[in-house]
């Protein structure tokens, strides 16, 4: 195979480091270009470039997870030149081309009109609407039990229909099971505090005034600090059991949680880990962290870039450094920006929403992040894309 010009290896993330090796014993230059590509031509897609001396350590760097593609060639050298050529499609919308780098006319629209639509979904939440739809519902009905105007009801139900929440029949409208298990209170996988949250943030008079002179409200809106808690809770509750699927906790002992979802926490790691000693200290509620003489060996920060304000971060970031023992491992798990790819809409704009409604800290790259954990003696740094957006960054000192 070292003597072809191309080669693409299928699922090839976890060999990849054999495979490069193989390769180079029987011929391959290490200056040999290659690359691995992941969610090709999706909105995350991320490719790393390299060579084959280096691309097993540039893709544990970048945090490439399977399925991803690997390839190696000369072909690899036209990356950029595609990327540029990608890029020039934007200006010639009359190009015939099968893919769309920017957005159509009526992608625009809808973007457009997103604002209204969060309110549509924010009321529907606040009046526990999905709640009442598990059955196929008549608009009157549901106008008569919540005392609404049956044709402005309407509207909006069919409103929920169009953003694909609601299905409507003769029989009157009912939920869409894979969309209400996260609308309705009581289920798994609840998300209703979290998307009411995000609802309410910002306006147009706050993003105005942010443009103007970079600063947030002057004043928190009252009841926002229950729903920014109750959100953050509920992020956290939503992933934990992913991070606890994911982190190496096997034979650590200990495990310090900074931050939010302690009972979501406790709950997946008695069930995963039951031998492993657990603590948790939510300082955003005005818990102190334990003294620095008892260590862990697993610090997991949950959701800082929610509750932080500027320079915070790397406070914090030290602090749990400070309480892990020899050989432990720092874990954060949060809304970091991936690195070399665009970053999903709901987390750039989750961010500026609270950035308007309560300051905190900017957005965090996954590079900011590799660095500040760098300065404090971390050289073995790896990142893992986990649901609804966030992150899970995993720390330790060789």
């Amino acid at each position: 195979l070292s003597r072809l010009d191309t080669l693409v290896f299928l699922m090839g993330v976890s060999n990849v480091g054999r495979i490069a090796q193989r390769l180079m014993e029987h011929g391959g230059t290490p200056e040999t270009p290659a690359a691995m590509i992941q969610m090709a031509f999706w909105r995350d897609e991320t490719v790393v470039t390299g060579t084959l001396g280096t691309i097993a350590a540039l893709v544990t760097q970048a945090g490439i997870r399977p399925p991803a593609t690997l390839v190696v060639g000369e072909v690899v050298r036209l990356h950029e030149k595609l990327k540029q050529s990608r890029h020039n499609l934007r200006r010639h919308p009359g190009s015939g081309s099968r893919f769309e780098p920017a957005p159509a006319p009526d992608q625009l629209l809808r973007l457009a009109t997103a604002g209204l639509g969060s309110q549509v979904l924010r009321f529907a939440l606040a009046i526990s609407l999905f709640e009442r739809l598990e059955d196929w519902t008549p608009a009157l009905d549901l106008a008569r039990l919540l005392s609404l105007n049956p044709a402005g009801l309407g509207e909006i139900l069919e409103c929920l229909v169009a953003l694909g929440l609601l299905e409507s029949g003769p029989q009157g409208y009912r939920n869409l099971e894979l969309a209400s298990r996260y609308l309705r209170e009581g289920s798994p996988w609840n998300l209703k505090p979290a998307l009411l949250c995000q609802a309410a943030a910002g306006g147009w008079e706050a993003l105005s005034q942010y443009a103007l002179n970079g600063q947030p409200s002057e004043t928190t809106p009252a009841g926002d600090e229950q729903l920014h808690r109750d959100s953050c809770q509920c992020l956290a509750r939503y992933a934990a059991p992913a991070v606890v699927d994911k982190l190496p906790l096997s034979g650590r002992g200990s495990l310090l949680l900074i931050g939010w979802g302690e009972q979501a926490y406790r709950d997946a790691i008695a069930q995963r880990h039951p031998e492993l000693e657990f603590d948790a200290r939510n300082p955003f509620l005005g818990a102190q962290l334990p003294e620095q003489e008892r260590t862990y060996g697993v610090v997991l920060l949950s959701g800082l870039l929610a509750s932080c304000g500027g320079g915070q971060v790397e406070e914090m970031l030290k602090a749990a450094a400070s309480r892990l023992a020899d050989g432990g491992i720092l874990a954060l798990h949060d809304t970091f920006l991936p690195a070399g790819c665009l970053p999903p809409p709901e987390v750039v704009l989750g961010a500026l929403g609270r950035r308007l409604d309560r300051g905190g800290c900017r957005n965090w790259s996954i590079g900011r992040l590799h660095d500040a954990l760098a300065a404090l003696g971390f050289n073995s740094i790896h990142s893992t894309p986990l649901p609804a957006g966030s992150r899970l960054v995993t720390a330790s000192r060789s």
